[in-house]
């Protein structure tokens, strides 16, 4: 599997850079060889590549890794001002987007220091064009992640009453996730209710819930490398007219999304299939933000679906469906799902009612 990841990337490079690149951004050299450490960096060159840890890492990527050298070294940038010199490379590609300045910065230096004069060229984001399509085993495990999710709102649903604290129902979902072999949560939960539920990344407070309150939850999950993503809103109580109409037409922003998506669709046109209902019914001043983001690796990477987006919803490509209307003093809906693109359409993987619940 890293292999022929490697080797697609390899082909993509550009020639004139020798096709070496230097990988710094942790999700892709997971991506690339496996190894799941927070430090490393990967050195690719034509047909070889180089794993670069301190000895911190050394065993673990020894367990992780195949596919690539493994070389351990005391500074990872040390190491591979090494391997450049060692292999008499003077060209290279490098992630603009995944490196502090102050690491690049001294790195350029050393290298000057002694004697080397390496032409470092932007590689812009050629992992994550591969990345942007998923594969067998990325799906897999993005539908075992969607799962677990879904699961823990079937199991939230009956612990939402009046009184209960917000931090409350987050410490019980964080309870049910791990107690289902996650990695991790894919963000910190958020639950939000009353007037903090007009805020799209409310976190969580001390707050309890009262009668009438809507509240937002949104929450994924991390497994085995990949994430999910998915909300939804309840009410406490009967709902009242505003806040039933507010639901119903997120609710009906998102079907006619998920039902016009198609194949090699552009981000900017599927976010205008929600975004016009919601204008349609008056709501579109408070819709805030995009109808979604790509999940796989990172909770929130390409493609983006928002206002112009140009990337394309390509087969295999995931990404969230979550239309939402905020409005402050009031309060918020959003309901979002993880979905794939399949060669006939959407194909939903997070799975539980959208039915406006009343509690």
């Amino acid at each position: 599997m890293h292999s022929k990841r490697l080797k697609r990337l390899i082909e993509a490079l550009d020639p004139e850079s020798e096709r070496s690149l230097i990988v710094t951004k942790l999700e892709n050299i997971f991506y690339l060889c496996g190894f799941r450490g927070t430090t490393g960096i990967l050195f690719i060159n034509g047909q070889e590549a180089t794993l670069i840890v301190d000895a911190r890492y050394t065993e673990r990527a020894k367990e992780e890794v195949n596919a690539v050298e493994i070389l351990q070294t005391v500074n990872v940038w040390k190491g591979l001002l090494d391997v450049l010199k060692k292999r008499k490379i003077d060209n290279c590609l490098y992630e603009e987007h995944a490196v502090y300045v102050e690491d690049f910065e001294r790195f350029k230096d050393k290298s000057k220091k002694e004697g080397l004069d390496i032409r470092l060229k932007a590689a812009g984001r050629p992992v994550e064009k591969l990345r942007l399509t998923k594969d067998d085993h990325e799906l897999k495990n993005i539908r075992i992640a969607s799962e677990i999710t879904s699961n823990s709102f079937k199991h939230i649903v009956d612990f939402l009453d009046q009184g209960v604290k917000e931090s409350d129902i987050v410490s019980e979902l964080y309870c049910f996730i791990h107690g289902h072999g996650v990695d991790k949560a894919a963000f910190d939960i958020i639950v939000a209710s009353g007037e903090r539920s007009a805020m799209p990344h409310a976190g969580v407070s001390e707050k309890k819930i009262d009668k009438g309150d809507f509240v937002l939850i949104d929450m994924g999950v991390c497994y085995n490398g990949y994430f999910s993503d998915m909300t939804r809103t309840f009410i406490i109580g009967n709902a009242d007219e505003r806040q039933r109409s507010m639901y119903q037409t997120v609710r009906e922003a998102q079907t006619r999304a998920l039902d016009g998506l198609e194949p090699g669709m552009s981000g900017g046109t599927a976010d205008d299939l929600a975004r016009k209902v919601l204008d349609e019914h008056g709501y579109g001043d408070i819709f805030i933000h995009g109808l979604g983001h790509g999940v796989g690796l990172e909770v929130h990477e390409s493609p983006a679906l928002a206002p112009g987006g140009k990337d394309e919803l390509k087969k295999d490509t995931v990404f969230t469906v979550e239309p939402g209307l905020y409005k402050p003093g009031f309060g918020g809906v959003r309901i979002e799902d993880t979905v794939v693109m399949t060669g006939r359409g959407p194909e939903v993987l997070t799975d539980f009612t959208k039915e406006l619940i009343e509690l």
